[in-house]
C-alpha cells in the first residue's frame, strides 16, 4: 500500500475518532513519552543498540537519564503534532515525512521503526483500559511513518519500477501533454522553487539576482529553467524505457551532485512543481497526478542519495 493510501485509512472517521479518544485520556501528560520509551527498551530489548548516544537506558536509571527524558518528550509532542492533524491529509503527511526523514538519516528502517508498536499498544491499555479497536488505529498511524521510511530507503530500481507502473506513466503524460510545449514553464516552475522553498536560493548563486522582479531578464536564469524542462522532458520520453530512464536519470544527477546538491535539497523541488500543475492543469490535475510526478522525482532523489 502507498504511502498516501496509508494516510487515507489512518484519516477515516472512525480511526481518526478511536485515536482521539484514546489520546484525549493521556495527551496532558508529556512523561507518557518517557514511559513510551521505556515499555520500548523492555518489550523490543533489541532497539537500545539504536540509543547508544543517549547513554544508560537501563530501567533504574531512566527517571535520572536527561538525555532520554528530552528524546520521550519529544517523541510525545511528535504523536501530539500527529493527531492534530488528522483532519488535513496532506500536512500529516508532511508531518511523517519530515519525522522520518530524521529516523532514516540515523539509519532507522521501516521494521526498527515498527518496534514501537508493542509498546505503544501496552501504553494505551496501561491509561485507557481496554482499547483494542484504538490500538488498531494507532497502529495503522504509526504505519504511515513505516511507509515513509521505506520509501526513503528503496533501490534505485525499485523507484524505476513504482515510476514506470502504467498508471503512473498514464498519469504523468495526461498533465505533461497540457504544459509541455511552452518551455518557458521550466522558468516559472524556477521562480515557484525561490518563492516556495526560499532556502534553495543558495544553491543558485551563479545566476546572480534571482529577486522576483529580474527573473524576466535573467539571461542565465531563464537558460536554467529552459533546461530543467528540456530534461524533464526527456524523462517522460523515457518512461517505456526504464534502462534509458535510469541512465538519464543518472546523468542528470551526477551534475547536481558535482555542485553539492543532494537528495533533500533536489526533493525541494516537489511543492512547486504540484503547483505549477495546479495552475496550469486547473481541475483537471488531482492529487493522483501529482503524486505520479512526484514518483519520478523520488527516481532522482534515490540516485542523489546513492552519491553521498
Amino acid at each position: 500500500m502507498s504511502v498516501a493510501e496509508k494516510v487515507d485509512e489512518v484519516t477515516q472517521p472512525v480511526n481518526k475518532s478511536l485515536i482521539r479518544q484514546t489520546w484525549n485520556m493521556m495527551a496532558g501528560d508529556s512523561k507518557n513519552g518517557v514511559d513510551l520509551m521505556a515499555l520500548l527498551f523492555q518489550i523490543a530489548p533489541e532497539s537500545k543498540k539504536e540509543f547508544t548516544r543517549l547513554g544508560d537506558v537501563s530501567p533504574e536509571n531512566i527517571p535520572n537519564n536527561r538525555k532520554l527524558n528530552g528524546h520521550g518528550i519529544t517523541l510525545w509532542y511528535a504523536l501530539t503534532s500527529f493527531v492534530d492533524q488528522l483532519d488535513s491529509p496532506n500536512d500529516l503527511e508532511d508531518l511523517c515525512r519530515k519525522f522520518a526523514v530524521n529516523h532514516v538519516a540515523r539509519g532507522v528502517l521501516d521494521v526498527r521503526f515498527g518496534w514501537i508498536k508493542e509498546p505503544l499498544a501496552k501504553l494505551l491499555r496501561r491509561n485507557c483500559g481496554n482499547c483494542d479497536e484504538a490500538i488498531q488505529a494507532w497502529w495503522e498511524l504509526i504505519d504511515v511513518i513505516c511507509a515513509v521510511v521505506k520509501e526513503n530507503k528503496m533501490s534505485v530500481a525499485e523507484k524505476i519500477e513504482e515510476a514506470t507502473q502504467s498508471d503512473n506513466k498514464s498519469l504523468i503524460r495526461e498533465t505533461w501533454e497540457m504544459i509541455a510545449g511552452d518551455r518557458k514553464n521550466g522558468v516559472e516552475l524556477m521562480a515557484l522553487l525561490f518563492e516556495m522553498a526560499p532556502e534553495s536560493k543558495k544553491e543558485f548563486r551563479r545566476l546572480g539576482d534571482i529577486s522576483p522582479e529580474n527573473i524576466p531578464n535573467n539571461r542565465k536564469l531563464n537558460g536554467h529553467g529552459i533546461t530543467l524542462w528540456y530534461a524533464l522532458t526527456s524523462f517522460v520520453d523515457q518512461l517505456d524505457n526504464k534502462n534509458d530512464l535510469e541512465d538519464l536519470c543518472r546523468k542528470f544527477a551526477v551534475n547536481h551532485v558535482s555542485r553539492g546538491v543532494l537528495n533533500v535539497k533536489f526533493g525541494w523541488i516537489k511543492e512547486p512543481l504540484a503547483e505549477l500543475l495546479r495552475r496550469k492543469c486547473g481541475s483537471r490535475c488531482e492529487d493522483r497526478h501529482i503524486n505520479a510526478w512526484w514518483k519520478l522525482i523520488d527516481v532522482i532523489c534515490a540516485i542523489l542519495e546513492e552519491q553521498k
